[in-house]
């Protein structure tokens, strides 16, 4: 309230849309709080009030005031996110307690698709780790796949083999469980810390017993985490389960808003939403992680040791390399790395490459010599 000085009243309910009178200044995406903690997003602008959509278990009532945020809706993304169950606003799932976010990455969940500028070509294969699909029909890193089948015909166990193989390449996995029972969420959980991959995985759960408008949230919430590690150059995983579940609901949220409905009534910007989703992930030119110089050491294999730890980033190293006697000529084929030596004996380098075998410290590659 502090921030805009406007505050508006509930005139109107319709399930987990309400109607929301004196509100001049909102615009469509804002955050908006209602007077008992609830919070929700402005969906529609007429011509004498607002559409907004309810983002909580509790109800509201007519009357209750209503303030502006002034800023659009977001969650907060950090590493401190990865290894634990979010719900559809960010918060810890079985707590709903907030996460503290890293600071100054508040992002928001409904951002334009990057254009086609900002991709490249798919050249790198996924290892899904089952051999029919990687032999027959191999799918590339930044190619988006949709799975169908009946009920029980196996797609779960797909899923989980495909998540298991990415992150324990290096790739970080983000699961979207829309809409779907506690004991299903909870199996999941149990499988990334079974696996021993918990550290690498994120889970982004929405119930049935959530609002609708908490369920429509929930890829959009799976897909900013997603775009957060990617803008940190690592690979991601993300699996939106499903989005079938996720059209039904937006369904009840469209004819409960009394949108004209089409076939089946499903509204007509359906494929919109879900395109423009979906369109969000791809092959991604990243800049590169630039890491702060400092002495790092070779071993006689050609393996660089340092002190920072970092899992399947790009990055660009600068610093003084101390090697042993043993390969000091090899350096002379190595163009990165200056030849003259310094005072102490180092050699001044300039490595760029990528990390994707996990180390407790720098991670091991091998350099060209």
């Amino acid at each position: 309230m502090s921030a805009t000085g406007e505050v508006g009243f509930v005139s109107r309910i319709s399930n987990w849309v309400v109607q929301v009178d004196g509100l001049p200044g909102a615009s469509l995406g804002e955050m908006v709080r209602f007077e008992q903690g609830q919070l929700g997003m402005v969906t529609a602008l007429n011509e004498s009030e607002l559409e907004v959509l309810v983002l909580a278990r509790e109800l509201v009532v007519v009357g209750m005031r209503v303030a502006r945020s002034g800023s659009v809706f977001g969650v907060q993304v950090g590493e401190d996110v990865v290894g634990k169950t979010l719900d559809a606003l960010g918060e810890n799932w079985a707590s709903r307690v907030k996460t503290n976010g890293t600071v100054g990455n508040l992002r928001p969940v409904d951002v334009v698709p990057t254009g086609i500028v900002g991709r490249k070509k798919i050249e790198r294969q996924l290892v899904t780790g089952i051999m029919m699909i990687d032999l027959m029909i191999p799918v590339g890193k930044g190619q988006r796949e949709l799975i169908m089948g009946d009920r029980k015909t196996g797609k779960s166990f797909v899923v989980k083999q495909i998540m298991l193989s990415s992150a324990k390449s290096g790739s970080m996995c983000v699961f979207a469980a829309i809409g779907k029972k506690r004991t299903e969420v909870i199996q999941m959980n149990d499988f990334f810390t079974k696996s021993g991959i918990a550290d690498r995985a994120v889970i982004v759960a929405t119930t049935s017993d959530d609002s609708a408008g908490e369920i429509y949230l929930c890829p959009y919430t799976a897909m900013t985490i997603a775009e957060y590690f990617r803008d940190q150059g690592r690979d991601v995983l993300l699996v939106l389960d499903d989005m079938t579940t996720h059209a039904k609901f937006y369904r009840e949220l469209s004819l409960v808003s009394k949108k004209f409905p089409g076939r089946d009534s499903y509204p007509g910007d359906i494929f919109h939403i879900h395109s423009k989703l979906l369109e969000r992930g791809g092959n991604f030119e990243v800049k590169g992680m630039q890491l702060a110089g400092g002495d790092i050491s070779l071993d006689s294999n050609g393996k660089i040791y340092g002190a920072r730890s970092i899992d399947n980033y790009r990055f660009n190293l600068r610093g003084n390399l101390k090697v042993s006697q043993e390969v000091a000529d090899k350096l002379q084929i190595l163009s990165l790395v200056e030849k003259q030596k310094t005072a102490d004996g180092a050699y001044p380098f300039t490595i760029t490459g990528r990390v994707t075998k996990p180390s407790i410290r720098i991670g091991e590659f091998k350099l060209p010599i």
